[in-house]
């Protein structure tokens, strides 16, 4: 059984994803009536798909403040959808795409050409090079938004003091917060923790980033949000480790982007 809880005083219509170790299911709701459902694969690399667990979703419906109990059965044959993937091999030459008896995988090659995603509220473009987010268009009021996502790195301080650990000295030119009263705060100052959201806004719209999980965030440009995903030392800060941090695990970070249209001052 699947119990569902609708923590919010809002009627919820929410896609619901859990692991499960066959793809042959059978899902029936809250009434006993079957629910559509949709099997996604679990992947143990980038083109590998593992067959020991499998992921179902579906659209859940609860009432405000209520449970859902889901019953989800194992079954000789199923009439769920299978996920389809095309996988984008972007400067990996020495990797392939491995043919699976479940689901199907297709191979994109390197294209000049933009990736395009869309529904009813929004279209979104995606670098045919870098596979990154390149511009969102709202359909509401027909406006281009442009977007850059780049992935950066810090190294250390050239000072006395290093990274390690415990502290956090990178380098960089970024080395005050735009505060009158805050002035001469070093990088580091100027990086705060990110529990759940951190945004940017103008007169007119608002971008936010949530977050799956707890980082830390800053915004040291006009127009820009950074995120700190990882830490990797390659020298010890004197504060009692005697080596960096080099035993980093492979994390799945998770985010999502909201533009809002506002009126307001400038924050």
């Amino acid at each position: 059984y699947l119990l569902i809880y609708n923590p919010v005083e809002q009627e919820r219509f929410s896609v619901v994803s859990v692991n499960v170790n066959s793809p042959k299911v059978k899902l029936l709701s809250p009434l006993g009536k079957p629910v559509t459902v949709q099997i996604s694969a679990v992947w143990d690399g980038a083109t590998t798909v593992s067959h020991e667990a499998y992921q179902i979703s579906f659209l859940a419906h609860l009432p405000p403040l209520g449970l859902g109990v889901y019953q989800l059965l194992e079954v000789q044959s199923s009439e769920t959808d299978l996920a389809d993937y095309t996988i984008y091999m972007s400067g990996r030459n020495n990797m392939q795409v491995k043919p699976d008896r479940i689901f199907k995988i297709k191979e994109m090659q390197n294209s000049v050409d933009n990736i395009i995603l869309e529904n009813s509220y929004m279209k979104l473009w995606f670098s045919g090079m870098s596979g990154l987010l390149e511009k969102i268009n709202t359909k509401e009021d027909g406006k281009n938004h442009q977007m850059k996502v780049e992935f950066a790195w810090y190294g250390t301080t050239s000072n006395r003091d290093k990274s390690g650990a415990y502290l956090f000295l990178p380098d960089g030119d970024a080395k005050i917060q735009p505060r009158l009263t805050m002035s001469k705060l070093p990088l580091q100052a100027n990086i705060y923790p990110m529990t759940t959201i951190a945004y940017i806004q103008d007169v007119g719209i608002r971008l936010t980033l949530h977050s799956a999980q707890s980082l830390g965030v800053a915004s040291l440009k006009n127009g820009q949000l950074e995120v700190i995903m990882d830490r990797r030392l390659m020298q010890d800060d004197n504060r009692g480790l005697g080596q960096g941090v080099q035993d980093n695990k492979i994390t799945a970070n998770i985010f999502r982007l909201l533009l809002e249209r506002r009126h307001g001052t400038d924050v």
